[in-house]
C-alpha cells in the first residue's frame, strides 16, 4: 500500500496516512488477494469507504433492488456503469459487450428505473455503483 509522494515531514506523514487508508479499503474486499494499491489509483474510493457502513446504507438506498446478486441484476449494473463511464454513449457500450444499441438501451432503462435518483445527475449513481463494486461480498454490507 502506498501514498502519494510529498516532501518533507507534512508530506510524509500525509502519504503515510493515505496508505493506511487504501490498507484499511483494502481489507474491505474479501475474496480478492491483498495486493499492493496505490492511493492515486483508488483515492476516490477512499473518500467514498471512509465511513463503509454509511456508505452500503448510501449505495443500498439508491440502487435499491438493483444491488442484488443475482446474474441479471449482475448483467444491469455492469451495462449501466460502463454506459456512464462511456459518457452514455451507446454505441461504445454496445461495441465493449458485444450487444446491439436497443439491447444497450433497455438494459441502461431498466436499471434506471429499479434505482432511486434524487435528481437528474448521475454523480450519486456513478459513486452508488463503486461502492457496490467494491463492497459487493463485505461482511458489513447487507443489500
Amino acid at each position: 500500500m502506498t501514498g502519494q509522494l510529498g516532501s518533507g515531514m507534512d508530506g510524509f506523514r500525509r502519504s503515510h496516512l493515505e496508505a493506511r487508508a487504501v490498507e484499511r479499503l483494502v481489507r474491505l474486499r474479501v475474496g480478492h488477494p491483498p495486493t499492493t494499491t496505490a492511493h492515486e489509483h483508488i483515492g476516490l474510493e477512499v473518500l467514498l469507504l471512509a465511513d463503509p457502513d454509511a456508505a452500503v446504507q448510501f449505495a443500498s438506498r439508491l440502487l435499491g433492488p438493483l444491488a442484488g446478486d443475482d446474474p441479471r441484476m449482475a448483467g444491469l449494473r455492469s451495462t449501466l456503469s460502463l454506459y456512464l463511464d462511456k459518457e452514455h454513449s451507446l454505441a461504445k457500450v454496445a461495441s465493449a459487450e458485444h450487444i446491439s444499441k436497443n439491447t444497450v438501451t433497455y438494459r441502461v432503462q431498466k436499471a434506471l428505473s429499479l434505482c432511486t435518483l434524487p435528481g437528474e445527475s448521475t454523480t450519486d449513481l456513478r459513486a452508488a455503483l463503486r461502492i457496490y463494486e467494491w463492497l459487493k461480498d463485505a461482511p458489513i454490507a447487507q443489500w
